[in-house]
């Protein structure tokens, strides 16, 4: 059963903020907005769930270093990570860590999880041809299937127009990045190439508590990507696309127990690619698409240790728009994910899904969804997963929204094939609901979850294992937003703010759980060809250990300015400043067991950095 909310209080004046009506919202784009929340096209506008868009304009615009960096704008979204560019990074939604693989991170649709890990591995992920990135939090194994269940990041990635771009950058610690990008078609055929090289004399990635990280040796890092897309438009109802993308990444980190800091022989290296080909029919409000979609992801330790695996999906859906607005689908299909490691034999299990969703609209302002999906497990038990949707508009300003849905989430492969764990692992479950309410631009949204079955890590490598502990984990908070534009101060305004309550079986706060976290975004155009802005992130209280003990990490605020000037149509300038007071803020903790009050060691947050860029487009 959920519980009610306790403990969540709000400060007054966000109530009022939320309530005045003499904040009237920018131009509302949500009905022009496409999306893929329902894993078929429709707009923003008509989804239910709680849903984030990031931009390619407001990328750049934030000029953000790593895919990491973009999320932390997202309300209930933070960060955790484990020192500079490349280093281990886990993102928090909703207090839920895709660590844990609860959230199911995509590209294009492509699964990025790492089999022989835990989740996708963020700190790879790029940022130079991205369009789009679609957060969808809350359950949606519905929708989306397995490791969904605390949301969905979907990256779209940049295709079918005409341009040709060039972007280079110099920053702090020996950073530089160059990223071209060129497109262009006919209604026949169209094509995009993206190439990235980047690469970092980095920071120390571990340092003593309190000492200047700078005073030890740097860990550096550098990666090369290449993505091309090309589609083909046989008639105009049938498209063929084929996807393919490849990272090379090397990456230093501080080894050895316990931990150097000063470790000048510790790397790995990443590999990944993926690989897509798509058919698509369109005609008379009836949709088809065939698709087979492959990640893989191989890794090798200077230790000697290596991983391999990969995921591989076949899929067949269907979708038909009636009376304009109204849509329904199906989907089925195969998944099957394989990975080994030296400690590890072969492995893999295969997943059949079967999904049925449909969207009905009234007269443009009532839409409900509903979606059940089914799955079957050739190791593991089926499940049977859905959500309910509702959001009604009141007018273009006001509206409310309520969803309530389930999760499903097996073992992975490194999980369920570590030797020394004492019983079979079951999968977890997981149910949640939320609540919306938007007013003149500022929305506020309750939401719950709880976990049953939880897999959980104990022991110590290399007798370490994992059990499924007993009871349930629950997360609840409330999230506030607010975006308007100040047009007689040129001024655009975010807000956002987030109360949470993270708990374990045994009612005690988990570890890394910040019980408040605020960003504030403020973007200056009122010159001619020049942008500034300023970001300001808070992070409450946390600790670094479960019930409150350990060390108190939170309680710090970190303010990054930005600046562009467009010097024509074809050129601009762009400069960043990260972390403008030096802030030494510690966002983890090296110790293990982390119940030291004060930390012997943490990670490096690399102090105040500078970048400047230019940015070539025709």
């Amino acid at each position: 059963m959920l519980h009610k909310p306790k403990n969540l209080t709000l400060n007054p004046l966000i109530v009022a903020l939320a309530l005045s009506p003499g904040l009237v919202a920018a131009e509302n784009r949500l009905s022009q907005i496409v999306v893929t929340a329902n894993n078929t096209e429709q707009t923003q506008r008509s989804v239910t769930a709680n849903m984030h868009v990031i931009t390619r304009e407001e990328i750049e615009q934030g000029q953000y270093q790593t895919f990491a960096e973009a999320l932390s704008r997202v309300p209930g979204v933070f960060i955790r990570h484990n020192g500079g560019i490349g280093q281990s990074t886990s993102i928090f939604m909703r207090g839920v860590s895709s660590a844990d693989r609860h959230i199911l991170v995509l590209v294009n649709g492509i699964e990025m999880t790492d089999t022989t890990g835990f989740g996708a591995d963020i700190a790879n992920l790029r940022l130079s041809n991205v369009e789009r990135i679609e957060v969808l939090k809350g359950p949606q194994s519905g929708i989306w299937g397995a490791n969904a269940s605390a949301g969905v990041i979907n990256i779209i990635t940049r295709t079918g127009e005409q341009a040709a771009e060039v972007f280079f950058e110099l920053g702090t610690h020996g950073s530089h990045q160059l990223n071209t990008y060129l497109a262009a078609g006919n209604e026949q055929i169209d094509f995009s190439l993206s190439l990235q090289q980047r690469e970092t004399d980095g920071f120390s990635a571990v340092k003593p508590f309190k000492e200047n990280g700078l005073k030890f040796e740097r860990d550096g890092f550098t990666q090369q990507s290449r993505a091309f897309t090309v589609g083909f438009n046989p008639s105009s109802h049938h498209r063929i696309e084929t996807f393919i993308s490849q990272s090379d990444s090397t990456n230093q980190f501080d080894g050895g127990f316990p931990t150097n800091p000063n470790d000048k022989t510790s790397f790995n290296t990443y590999n990944d690619t993926q690989k897509m080909l798509t058919y698509r029919f369109n005609n008379n409000g009836l949709g088809l698409s065939l698709s087979a979609k492959e990640n893989s992801i191989e890794r090798e330790f200077s230790s000697g240790f290596i991983t391999e695996g990969s995921v591989t999906k076949l899929t067949g859906s269907a979708d038909y728009t009636y009376n304009q607005a109204n849509k329904v689908a199906i989907s089925a299909h195969q998944t099957t994910f394989e990975g080994k490691t030296n400690f590890n034999p072969q492995s893999s299990y295969t997943n059949n899904g079967i999904g049925l969703s449909n969207l009905i609209a009234f007269n443009d302002h009532l839409y409900t969804d509903q979606a059940i999906r089914f799955d079957r497990y050739d190791e593991f038990k089926d499940a049977i997963t859905g959500r309910l949707g509702i959001k009604n508009y009141f007018n273009d300003q006001i509206f409310v929204s309520a969803n309530y849905a389930t999760g499903y989430n097996p073992p992975s492969i490194f999980q369920a094939t570590t030797p020394a764990n004492p019983n079979k692992l079951k999968p977890e479950s997981v149910v949640g609901y939320e609540m919306t309410l938007g007013l003149y631009g500022a929305s506020m949204t309750y939401f719950e979850r709880e976990t049953e079955d939880l897999i959980a890590g104990q022991g110590f490598f290399p007798n370490n294992f994992f059990v499924n502990t007993d009871g349930k984990t629950r997360e609840q908070g409330i999230e506030f937003e607010y975006l308007h534009t100040l047009s007689s101060l040129y001024t655009d305004v975010a807000l956002n703010l987030t109360w949470l309550e993270a708990k374990n079986q045994q009612n005690h706060t988990l570890a890394y759980r910040p019980d408040h976290t605020g960003y504030l975004e403020l973007t200056y155009h009122g010159l001619q060809n020049i942008r500034l802005g300023v970001e300001t992130r808070y992070m409450g209280q946390q600790f670094s250990a479960n019930n409150r003990e350990g060390a108190q990490i939170g309680e710090y605020f970190v303010v990054d300015l930005n600046a562009q000037y467009q010097i024509n149509s074809h050129l601009s300038l762009h400069g960043k400043v990260v972390n403008l007071l030096d802030e030494d803020y510690v966002i983890n903790v090296v110790d293990f067991p982390a119940t030291n009050p004060r930390p012997s060691q943490v990670y490096g947050n690399g102090g105040t950095q500078f970048f400047i860029g230019i940015r070539a487009a025709l």
